[in-house]
């Protein structure tokens, strides 16, 4: 599987080919289209804070014993669809 050159840099950030295996209730879930195909990436429930959305764009604010709180206030998903499970705080 080809690189996507932040989920690389940062385990909390999942990827797969399919969709099965996500858990889908316990996550927020996006996608990105490369040349290889469509990717899908999540980030689990235990390392979210809460999520906010703004004019189409969702804001992921990680918890703060993460890598991604370690660089990062937030991680801005923006178009396209991204799915907010049923189990994740959103404020």
């Amino acid at each position: 599987m080809p690189a996507i050159p932040l989920a690389a840099q940062v385990p909390e950030i999942c990827v797969s080919d399919t969709p099965e295996g996500i858990p889908w209730k316990d996550a927020v879930v996006w996608t990105e289209v490369l040349p290889s195909g469509r990717k899908f990436l999540w980030i689990a429930a235990e390392n979210i804070e809460s999520v906010t959305w703004t004019n189409g764009n969702l804001s992921i604010l990680p918890r703060r014993d993460t890598i991604l709180s370690d660089n990062f206030q937030a991680l801005v998903v923006m178009g396209g669809t991204a799915l907010v499970g049923k189990n994740i705080r959103a404020s």
